[in-house]
């Protein structure tokens, strides 16, 4: 296992400068001069790629299981800071393919059981062809030190004057490796999947940076307008002390000031006397259209790939876009994100099984385990559609109106649930004082006699209250 480490660490290296914008594109050594080689242009493209995906991997808990399991679940959770942990999970998972999160015994002072996470650069596991589920796993915890989880313990390793030893061996729950990992992009022949910065993504974005560079050059050479003079030679260009004119002052003076030859000078035509006159002409300015072009044709050929709306890309569209072609320039992203939530989603539970392995054992965590399911937090435009979904399905009567699940479908959060619902069960306890008071009113007032019989009017109660 640390041997695959160190075999993608130099690829995972690479897509990390990427993402961070140190990794300098190769140059063809044709329209960049060798003085302007080392200018740092840099883009965020590839950052941008795992940014976008990840914020719509958002958790959201869990449903489904049994109160008390959820309870244990969220205390671990609350305790570990795992709704930090999980996002950095997520992008690190975007960015390399695989990242690992570990369930172990927490030292004095830390929360117990501990969750640790680590990216693809410092972690790794084995995985049961059959079942899918961790057999070996490894946390490089630091140069000298790495901890070993196999079935049933796990082992402190510590680097010594000549070879590694095992320091220290915990005993865990039977059969288990509470290693979890986090896979963006699973494959059956990618079981750890595959970064958002595939090869099609490092080489837009190295032709995107060479086009960055060929404008700043053009910028450089081409900001001054390009002048020049027929029949005009060296001499003109000097001071009164016979010393030559600065470049930048005779290129950037005010006003060009170039005498006609005199008669006495021996290069004076005299048959034609026009020739004597120096010619003052300028080259048309260069025009960065075609650099524009070219980067906006990259960035297309970019969206294209990483699902990414172009406008996104920080390219001004010749048209702003309205909210349905919003809506449809972001359902190719939201289709990704979809999908990666089903995988991402049976990482969590596997998580907060593990989690409850190392509180109860697997018999236990088996049975409070079973129906457990990992929700996500919707974006605006999910939400949009899945109160019009939730609105037609409570006007038909297939959901009640304080339903739980309308709540969930509609995107609220385990807290925002519990506090509506509680302002829900304030609000009928409101009603029913109100009805009760208008009843004792009523009771309170003169009898009506009809036909010799005195006659109380009655309130009615709703069912239950």
């Amino acid at each position: 296992m640390l041997g695959e480490i160190r075999k993608r660490r130099d690829r995972n290296i690479l897509r990390t400068r990427y993402a961070d914008g140190e990794q300098r594109a190769s140059l063809m050594g044709i329209a960049i001069p060798p003085s302007m080689e080392g200018f740092a242009a840099v883009l965020g493209w590839p950052q941008k790629t795992c940014d976008v995906l990840a914020r719509q991997l958002v958790p959201n808990g869990f449903t489904g299981s049994s109160g008390a399991a959820m309870d244990l679940i969220s205390a671990v959770f609350d305790e570990n800071r795992v709704k930090l942990l999980e996002q950095w999970l997520i992008h690190s998972a975007v960015k390399h393919g695989p990242a690992f999160a570990f369930v172990s015994r927490g030292d004095v002072g830390e929360p117990d059981p501990l969750i640790t996470v680590r990216s693809a650069l410092e972690a790794t596991a084995e995985l049961d062809p059959r079942t899918g589920r961790t057999t070996a796993a490894l946390e490089v915890v630091s140069r000298d030190e790495m901890l070993l989880y196999l079935p049933g313990e796990a082992m402190t390793i510590r680097r010594s004057a000549r070879a590694w030893m095992v320091d220290e061996v915990i005993s865990t729950a039977d059969g288990s490796v509470l290693c979890t990992p986090y896979v963006h992009g699973w494959r059956m022949d990618r079981p750890f999947g595959k970064s958002r910065i595939t090869r099609p993504v490092m080489k837009l974005t190295d032709i995107a940076v060479r086009i960055l560079l060929r404008q700043e050059v053009s910028a450089e050479f081409f900001s001054a307008p390009q002048r020049y003079l027929l029949g005009a030679d060296a001499d003109m260009f000097k001071d009164e002390n016979g010393k030559p004119i600065p470049a930048w002052e005779a290129f950037f003076g005010a006003m060009a000031v170039v005498p006609d030859r005199k008669e006495d000078d021996p290069d004076y035509n005299q048959d034609k006397p026009e020739l004597n006159r120096v010619e003052v002409g300028q080259f048309p300015q260069m025009s960065m259209q075609p650099h524009s072009d070219h980067m906006r044709t990259v960035a297309m050929m970019f969206a294209g790939e990483s699902s990414i709306p172009v406008n996104q890309l920080g390219l001004i569209l010749d048209n702003p876009p309205s909210a349905d072609s919003i809506v449809v320039m972001d359902a190719d992203l939201m289709s990704v994100a979809r999908h990666e939530r089903i995988g991402f989603g049976v990482a969590r539970e596997n998580l907060a099984r593990n989690v409850l392995i190392a509180l109860e054992g697997p018999d236990a965590a088996a049975k409070a385990w079973r129906g457990l399911q990992a929700r996500w937090l919707k974006t605006e435009s999910e939400r949009q559609s899945a109160a019009l979904e939730v609105t037609q399905q409570v006007t038909a009567g297939i959901l009640p109106p304080e339903s739980e699940v309308a709540l969930e479908r509609l995107g609220y959060t385990e807290t925002e649930i519990q506090r509506i619902k509680a302002d829900q069960r304030a609000a009928r306890g409101a009603q029913l004082a109100q009805q009760l008071v208008a009843a004792a009113q009523q009771r309170q007032q003169p009898q009506q006699v009809v036909g010799g019989q005195p006659q109380r009017e009655l309130t009615q109660i709703p069912n239950g209250q």
